[in-house]
Formats: structure tokens, C-alpha cells, sequence
């Protein structure tokens, strides 16, 4: 079953809000109150974490086939940093953003 995009917008708020939870209980809170306040059926609540898992399988594997940092060098001063490969995949990196990340030492 194909989401809604403001479905997938929806559980990704969820899943940012139970990401602080210490309990299960405060988990379960939190999706049972969502799922009333936006009509969510529970299935497609399951399809989307179903989804998640998949994708940090993918991401797992491609990690795995690439390494966990690689290295990206500055083009205007051909610095290099260590770049974790999540952050890449995941949000890309802008030039300006790499000096948040260490610099790469052969």
C-alpha cells in the first residue's frame, strides 16, 4: 500500500516525537493519540515503520559496500574531511557544511 505524502509527513513527526521517549508506554501515548488526531489507520502506521526498517537495511548495506566515511574534499581548497556516509546519503553535504566534520588524515 502506496502513503500519502502527507501521511509520510505526518509519521515522520511521530517518529521524531517518540524518538525522546524513555518508556514504551510513552511510545504508545504518543501513537495512539496521533493516530485518533489525524485519522491514521494503524496499518498504514505499521506499512510506514515497515518502510523505515527496510530503509535502514538499505542504508546498512550501502554503508556496508561503501564504507562508513569517505572522503570529500573542498574543491576551492582542496582540503579533505572525513564524511560519514549516512549524512551523505542521507541529506547531502553542502561545501560550507564540511567544516563540521573532521578533517581527513591519511
Amino acid at each position: 500500500m502506496a502513503l500519502s505524502s502527507e501521511t509520510k509527513a505526518v509519521l515522520n513527526i511521530i517518529i521524531r516525537e517518540i524518538q525522546d521517549c524513555q518508556t514504551m508506554e510513552k511510545v504508545k501515548s504518543i501513537l495512539d493519540s496521533w493516530i485518533k488526531a489525524n485519522d491514521l489507520h494503524p496499518e498504514e502506521v505499521q506499512t510506514f515503520f515497515s518502510l523505515a526498517d527496510e530503509g535502514n537495511l538499505m542504508m546498512e548495506s550501502l554503508i556496508a559496500q561503501f564504507g562508513e566515511f569517505k572522503k570529500v574534499a573542498r574543491m576551492s581548497t582542496g582540503v579533505a574531511y572525513k564524511v560519514p556516509t549516512r549524512d551523505i546519503i542521507e541529506k547531502g553535504i553542502l561545501e560550507q557544511e564540511l567544516d563540521q566534520y573532521p578533517k581527513w588524515e591519511d
